[in-house]
């Protein structure tokens, strides 16, 4: 069985929503130096994701929404290619879709973020979604490199717990390992 949403029949996503965990990647179409494509965190996110509910499948069910693609990236608009939504469009947007995937039946959700700019937007739709809005619904937001962060340094694939950065070995190469054409 799928785990990508946008892959499944409403019929499917009924039955199977009350049970899953519901996973919105969320990433951005920006600049990513001279070098890598400014679809970089819209790739990485949903490949994390998608790759994950897959390595998941075997004792819980997760299923993967389609990535959010634009982000909050205006502090790289001086770049061509860069696709920004203001903060408070881009945490509207985050929130209608949580929505929606409420509506759906899913009790439980997960914002996966890809985009260092949405760090913070999705942490306070996160808050807001339960505490304001009052939807009874388990919530976690959170960056994909900062929960296998421990992993990644125990590995030896950083050299430090520092972030990642942005345009940098880390997401060069794991653009690479996916799409070598696009570096």
């Amino acid at each position: 069985m799928t785990v990508l949403l946008a892959e499944m029949t409403r019929e499917q996503i009924r039955k199977a929503a009350p049970g899953a965990i519901a996973v919105l990647p969320t990433a951005s179409i920006e600049q990513h130096g001279p070098h890598a494509p400014v679809i970089t965190d819209t790739l990485l996110c949903g490949t994390v994701a998608q790759r994950a509910a897959e390595r998941a499948a075997a004792t819980t069910k997760v299923i993967v929404a389609p990535v959010l693609c634009y982000g909050n990236s205006h502090h790289h608009r001086p770049f061509a290619g860069v696709l920004s939504l203001s903060s408070a469009t881009y945490m509207a947007a985050v929130t209608e879709v949580l929505e929606g995937l409420v509506l759906s039946g899913f009790r439980k959700l997960v914002v996966l973020n890809g985009h260092g700019g949405n760090t913070d937007s999705n942490a306070v739709v996160g808050l807001d979604f339960v505490n304001l809005r009052g939807h009874d619904v388990t919530i976690a937001t959170g960056a994909y490199w900062d929960m296998a962060r421990a992993a990644i340094v125990e590995k030896g694939l950083l050299p430090s717990n520092r972030i990642p950065g942005h345009a940098g070995r880390f997401e060069t190469s794991m653009v690479m390992a996916l799409r070598p054409d696009l570096i």
